[in-house]
């Protein structure tokens, strides 16, 4: 690894189990990372500018005294579980995106049939009100389906480059 063109990520505990959830009592290598020190990995790959060939380093500071091979290796495991569940749910939810864009392009298309059919063919008293109404639900949830492919895609492409930097993440303990 170049270490150039790494970025390197600091975090000081003062012992493995300080990386993980105190009440947390599953196994070490399925137990999530604490908010603060996600929200803090997170923050800084968020700032991080996105260049391919740089690679991101966790470097986690533990005191000497605490150093144990069998936690490190289990915190390690644990640390890059959590990142791949992440991982895992960020494709779930853009799969069910997939499922809601055509969901909302069905039934657009549903009301503005029913209002094409309601305008056209029907002529009696009420039908301009409901054919307004018909408009007005294939037009919202229309714009729903355009909100999914060109804001919320944007949103999910960040997620997923983001996602692609935490599996290429390095991680390495130092003992101070």
């Amino acid at each position: 690894m170049n270490i150039e063109n790494s970025y390197i990520i600091p975090i000081k505990v003062d012992c493995y189990k300080d990386l993980f959830y105190e009440f947390d009592f599953s196994s070490i290598e399925n137990r999530d990372l604490r908010d603060d020190i996600d929200s803090f990995i997170s923050n800084k790959i968020l700032d991080l500018k996105q260049n391919k060939n740089t690679n991101v380093i966790l470097e986690i500071y533990v005191p000497y005294d605490s150093k144990n091979i069998e936690e490190e290796i289990l915190a390690r495991q644990a640390i890059e579980n959590f990142y791949d569940s992440k991982s895992d749910m960020d494709k779930f939810i853009i799969n069910t995106g997939k499922k809601r864009l055509l969901y909302y392009l069905f039934l657009s298309a549903m009301f503005f049939m029913a209002w094409y059919f309601i305008q056209n063919f029907l002529i009696t008293l009420g039908s301009n009100l409901i054919a307004s109404i018909f408009d007005t639900c294939a037009t919202v949830v229309l714009w729903q389906a355009i909100t999914l492919v060109f804001i919320e895609r944007k949103n999910y492409n960040i997620k997923r480059d983001v996602n692609k930097i935490f599996s290429d993440m390095k991680i390495q303990f130092k003992y101070i």
